[in-house]
């Protein structure tokens, strides 16, 4: 996201450097270790550009197991994702479940993933492997982690 001060990075064999950066913005999509929740409706935080069905949006955030929490906190007479997201807060790492989501709803070359795990448990980590290996598996992914991860194909 910052101008590369010298050398260089290469996607897919093109340098960085002679891409525009409103592409690149495009075609990258980070999930950061503190996800950050937009002023707005779930449906806004989940797609901040308005490109997903709401039908999608839902899928993404079952994907992720945080659609029953996010529903049980909507309010009565309302769709879930009409729900102001900042008047009910989300944990730590329901915040990372919900970037990961985000994630999903975007068409990205490359999926950055700062310490995706690190506010979860065992069990909420097992399944942000398996979501992003099958979700991803067709993106070049870059994890960062303190946590030893189960890369193999079978869990």
């Amino acid at each position: 996201m910052v101008p590369i001060s010298s050398g260089f990075v290469t996607v897919d064999d093109v340098d960085i450097n002679n891409v525009s950066p409103a592409v690149l913005r495009r075609r990258l999509t980070v999930v950061p270790q503190e996800s950050f929740i937009l002023p707005g409706t779930i449906r806004v935080n989940a797609d901040p550009l308005g490109l997903s069905s709401d039908a999608s949006i839902i899928v993404a955030l079952k994907t992720v197991g945080i659609w029953d929490v996010l529903e049980a906190r909507s309010e009565e007479g309302r769709s879930c994702l009409d729900t102001i997201l900042l008047e009910s807060p989300l944990s730590q790492g329901q915040q990372q479940l919900f970037g990961l989501a985000r994630a999903m709803l975007r068409d990205s070359a490359v999926v950055i993933i700062d310490e995706g795990t690190s506010s979860v448990d065992s069990e909420t980590d097992l399944l942000i492997q398996k979501v992003v290996r099958e979700k991803f598996k067709d993106c070049t992914v870059i994890s960062v982690a303190h946590r030893v991860c189960k890369i193999s194909a079978r869990l």
